[in-house]
Parts: C-alpha cells; sequence; structure tokens
C-alpha cells in the first residue's frame, strides 16, 4: 500500500515537473502540430510518460487558459496536440490591404504567404512585422513582445489549419492526419478541374475545421477558411 501511495505521488510530482511552456515550446520546434507517438519520445517533455492516455491526462489537468489543444481524427480519437493562439487573419486586411478598424481589430494583418513562407518579398504590400502599429497590441497580449518576427512567424503558422503536402502527392492514407486534404486552388480561390478533394465539407476535412472553430462553410463564409488556411512551404508529420 505504501508502494503505491509512493507510486502515485511520484507520478504526480513529475505532472507538475512538466508545465505547459516546455511542451508549447516543443511543440514549436515540430511545426506547432505533435502526434501522441512523438510526444512519449525524447526529446519532448512529456517523454516519461508511459502512454497516450497519460499525455492525454496531462492535458486535461492544464489550466483552460492554456495554448494548446487536443487534436482528434474523424472517428473522435486523440492523436496528438497542436498549438491554438486563438488568433484568426483578418479578412479585410487580407482582401483589401487595409482594415478601418485597425486599432480595435482582434486578427492578425499580415501577409498570409509570409506566415506560410510562401511570399518572395518582392513588391509585397502587406505587412511582415508583428510588432508594426497593427499587430504589436496582439503581439504583446500573447506575451510575444521580445520575439523576433523571423520566430514569431513559425509559432503563429503552427496555430492555423494547414494543407497536407503528402496529400498533394498522394502519399497520405493517414486517418490520423491533422491537416487538411484538399487542393491548394480550392484555398486560392482558383479555377481548378484536378482529381484532388475540393470540397472544405468532407469528412476528413470537416474534422479538422471543427478543431479550429469553424464549420463547414457556406458560400458567404467560405473567404472567411481560405484566409485561414495555409498551403505551407512545408508541414511536419
Amino acid at each position: 500500500m505504501h508502494y503505491l501511495f509512493f507510486s502515485f505521488a511520484k507520478a504526480m510530482a513529475e505532472d507538475s515537473d512538466v508545465s505547459a511552456a516546455k511542451v508549447f515550446n516543443y511543440i514549436c520546434g515540430t511545426g506547432g502540430v505533435a502526434e501522441l507517438s512523438h510526444l512519449l519520445k525524447h526529446p519532448s517533455p512529456l517523454a516519461k510518460k508511459t502512454n497516450p492516455y497519460e499525455v492525454i491526462l496531462w492535458f486535461e489537468k492544464l489550466d483552460p487558459e492554456n495554448r494548446l489543444a487536443l487534436i482528434q481524427n474523424h472517428h473522435g480519437k486523440v492523436i496528438g496536440i497542436r498549438i491554438d493562439l486563438k488568433k484568426q487573419m483578418c479578412l479585410k486586411y487580407a482582401t483589401t490591404d487595409s482594415c478601418k478598424s485597425a486599432k480595435r481589430c482582434n486578427f492578425w494583418h499580415l501577409c498570409k504567404e509570409f506566415i506560410e513562407g510562401t511570399c518572395k518579398g518582392t513588391g509585397c504590400q502587406r505587412s511582415h512585422d508583428f510588432h508594426d502599429e497593427d499587430n504589436k497590441e496582439k503581439t504583446m497580449e500573447l506575451g510575444f513582445g521580445s520575439k523576433p518576427s523571423g520566430s514569431l512567424k513559425g509559432i503563429v503558422a503552427g496555430s492555423f489549419m494547414q494543407v497536407c503536402l503528402m496529400y498533394l502527392k498522394n502519399d497520405c492514407v493517414s486517418d490520423n492526419c491533422p491537416y487538411l486534404h484538399i487542393c491548394p486552388s480550392a484555398v486560392r480561390a482558383t479555377p481548378c478541374e484536378c482529381v484532388l478533394s475540393h470540397n472544405f465539407a468532407e469528412p476528413h476535412n470537416r474534422c479538422v475545421l471543427r478543431q479550429y472553430g469553424f464549420k463547414p462553410p457556406r458560400t458567404s463564409e467560405v473567404d472567411v477558411v481560405r484566409c485561414n488556411t495555409l498551403v505551407p512551404a512545408k508541414n511536419q508529420k
């Protein structure tokens, strides 16, 4: 009985040693998403956990205001943890280069291609700066005031929905994929007749959208979903 009590106390002590901040920093380094199997391996801060259930229990004990979220597949099974900054891209800024409510707007006023890592910079009129007049308050609110824009780009990118690059090569067959299985043309609103999915409402994509706070978009809402979906230069698996 004493041994069981000691083991339980030790487990609780180990839990308290693993802070959400440590896991957040680790997941930032993996591209914003980490599968449970990866969280159980070195150098993950959660590597001392013995099974996925212990990782889920650790997560459930966190302060609700932490910046992490569980990922589920479309069967409802927890498959990993992702970054969750709860900040969207501003549709008005993305489509018109300006937002009349800039000082009060809660959304990022940034070049989406910069966040994706695909903007060449030449002639780009949208901001690449998390510390400019439109974005600095949002950056400070997240506690990132001392981080340079180059470092923040990867952190923020990890908090957005992303197109699965393996899917584009017909190489992704996993039910546990945390990324959207959709043609980039559907995200960019450009004409396309390829065989890839162009439907945000398919079961896999519907599941991904729901976890980021979106419903399969109606015609009037599809631009918001597109604005908040990245077609990244690379993503992690």
